[in-house]
């Protein structure tokens, strides 16, 4: 129900910016078919007229192109609020006071060093796109420690077996083979 509402908002908010453009360029267009200065020369009076509805059809476009920009920004603003709330509850170290200011220098080091500049990272609104950057930083330090394992590993000594052990002088037998 919440996606629906959200689309058909997101449909009329499309729509109204395009009935505002529509009435942007049939003004525009009014504005260049009649010659005002020819009108001014032979009839003062219409072309004052004139004048002042078209100032006042740009003024209540301009007024239409404020409306829905502010509309768009509350709707915006209303979906980082969404956003960051999600990001709290699905990522304990962005919602945890103590930890948080270590994550986001973390996050973005690490988004840095994948080759997001800093105005790409803070356009990031999506928690879905946080989780993946987390994993991420989780797997690049899991990576990163890896070799030090690696090395005990190879440095291990050679398990010998319990039992009897072979010599490398042969036995009377092997020699005759």
């Amino acid at each position: 129900q919440k996606n629906s509402l959200r689309q058909s908002y997101d449909t009329r908010l499309s729509e109204l910016n395009d009935l505002i453009a529509t009435a942007d360029g049939f003004v525009r267009q009014q504005q260049g078919s009649k010659d005002l200065q020819k009108l001014w020369d032979e009839d003062p009076t219409s072309a004052a007229k004139l004048d002042y509805q078209l100032r006042e059809q740009n003024r209540q476009i301009e007024g239409m192109k404020e409306k829905a920009h502010q509309e768009y920004s509350k709707q915006y603003e209303d979906y980082l609020a969404t956003q960051r709330e999600l990001a709290a509850t699905k990522i304990p170290e962005y919602s945890d006071p103590n930890k948080a200011d270590t994550f986001k220098y973390n996050l973005r080091t690490s988004l840095r060093n994948y080759g997001f500049n800093d105005q790409e990272i803070g356009n990031l609104a999506d928690h879905r796109f946080l989780m993946v950057a987390k994993d991420a930083m989780s797997y690049q330090s899991l990576k990163d420690k890896r070799p030090i394992v690696q090395k005990k590993v190879a440095n291990a000594p050679r398990v010998i077996k319990s039992g009897i052990a072979k010599s490398n002088t042969s036995s009377g037998r092997e020699a005759i083979r």
